[in-house]
């Protein structure tokens, strides 16, 4: 989560020019005064668990599995 939206798009486009082939969309998500970035939906856990490894395997911060 980023307090500031321009981080958070910063965060995004990097994201998004990295993984954007191998992720559903991936999107800045407004939470209170946080921004969050979330990409989905997984058909199961278990791709949403694979996808994250593959993401801080390839450097990027640690990723969460929220189920909305």
């Amino acid at each position: 989560a980023y307090g500031d939206a321009v981080n958070a798009e910063s965060a995004h486009t990097r994201l998004s020019q990295n993984w954007a082939a191998s992720l559903p969309p991936i999107e800045v998500v407004q939470s209170g005064i946080l921004y969050r970035i979330y990409s989905g939906p997984f058909a199961t856990r278990n791709k949403a668990a694979n996808a994250a490894q593959q993401l801080e395997d390839g450097g990027a911060p640690k990723p969460l599995i929220i189920q909305r």
